[in-house]
């Protein structure tokens, strides 16, 4: 049997809870959770630097704190600024592989020096 951890593509469904031990998948590229709305993300999942390509409801996207760290991500649906920790404009500074972006509350974002740390 093949160790998880070196999986490249998961699909999974679920009733909304992803397991916690996906966060250490580190190699995964491809994490398909389906289009539900109410699917909750697990602590850690900034972890998971590979990752190039999160497939669910685009408001699953705003829920990963640190968001930033996953700097293979190709697509951002909704990346929703706030002001608290790990969720700052300046998140998508090294994010260079992006191709589609959404971004909402941009009047979180307060200076032109946290606007510009974005890197954009």
């Amino acid at each position: 049997m093949a160790n998880p951890l070196h999986l490249r593509y998961l699909k999974l469904d679920l009733d909304g809870i992803v397991p916690q031990v996906l966060s250490t998948f580190l190699l995964l590229q491809v994490l398909d959770v389906g289009s539900n709305r109410d699917t909750s993300l697990p602590n850690g999942l900034h972890n998971l630097v590979s990752l190039r390509h999160l497939v669910a409801h685009k408001r699953v996207h705003s829920s990963i704190t640190s968001i930033g760290n996953m700097t293979s991500i190709q697509e951002l649906h909704d990346f929703e600024v706030r002001i608290s920790s790990g969720f700052e404009i300046t998140q998508l500074k090294y994010m260079n592989e992006l191709v589609q972006l959404g971004v909402s509350q941009l009047d979180s974002v307060k200076t032109r020096e946290e606007a510009y740390g974005a890197g954009l």
